[in-house]
């Protein structure tokens, strides 16, 4: 996909943050922006201000943990601006702490809106993309998905498995000849957003700027890359991982300060 004028986006989580500026960023491209949110005063906020510029965009109330919920919206999209063509599942809540301490419902949000979501809006783009033989799906995991991070098992849960759906489902695809539709997945450390308010990034993983990450995904796009992952060090991971024993892991968490990094975690806690 070398260029992204005239394409149908949708992009969850699309109201503040990240999701907010993947929405600008894809507008200025040309794109056919569909903005989900559950958030509908920030929404409408965030239309207001892409098409008071001249760009294509609408706003779409959803909470992505509803699968009927999503599948009617995904109805309502293609309705207004016909099959989508990019998927950017950014949508995501992290609570952290302790899990003994973390609220069961809080645990089954981080999994619902991380990871399940993502399944519900897949399934509702890949019939018109497999109809055009072509498409891209941009999901949103962590570097929280390559390594586990204290105090944020669910959140890691829920990361990991992103990893794993999205792997599996690139090679469905390709084993069902669908080598036109392209994923994306994206592993950045701590990003500068307000989800992770009050952590203290590990040594040479410093905060990574939305700007940067949204940058990387565009272009992964135009050039059909598989996978983001910034800052740089967090390349290393998979391979570090697997020289190392889980006791020599627990240590060098401790050493950079990873097993510390959620001490002092106040983060964005409502999504509503």
């Amino acid at each position: 996909m070398t260029t992204i004028a005239g394409k149908v986006v949708a992009i969850t989580g699309a109201a503040m943050g990240m999701g907010r500026l993947a929405a600008e960023k894809f507008a200025a491209e040309g794109a056919k922006v569909a903005l989900l949110d559950i958030r509908q005063s920030d929404l409408d906020q965030a239309v207001s201000e892409l098409t008071a510029g001249g760009k294509t965009a609408k706003g779409y109330r959803a909470d992505v943990s509803h699968r009927e919920e999503i599948y009617g919206v995904f109805q309502k999209i293609e309705q207004d601006f016909g099959p989508v063509d990019i998927l950017f599942n950014n949508a995501g809540v992290v609570f952290g702490g302790p899990i003994l301490q973390v609220d069961d419902e809080k645990l089954e949000q981080m999994i619902q809106i991380n990871l399940i979501a993502h399944i519900w809006t897949m399934k509702a783009v890949l019939p018109g993309m497999m109809a055009k033989k072509a498409g891209h799906i941009i999901n949103f995991s962590s570097a929280t998905g390559l390594v586990g991070v204290p105090y944020l098992t669910a959140y890691c849960a829920s990361k990991f498995g992103v990893l794993g759906m999205t792997e599996a489902l690139y090679l469905e695809l390709r084993d069902q000849g669908y080598k036109g539709i392209k994923c994306t997945v994206v592993t950045p450390s701590y990003v500068a957003t307000g989800m992770f308010a009050g952590a203290r990034p590990p040594l040479l993983s410093p905060w990574v700027k939305p700007e940067k990450v949204v940058n990387k995904i565009i272009k992964a796009v135009k050039k059909n890359r598989y996978s983001v992952r910034v800052p740089f060090v967090v390349h290393g991971i998979p391979a570090l991982k697997a020289l190392l024993t889980i006791g020599e892991v627990n240590l060098l968490s401790k050493i950079i300060g990873m097993s510390q990094s959620m001490h002092h975690w106040t983060g964005r806690k409502e999504i509503k």
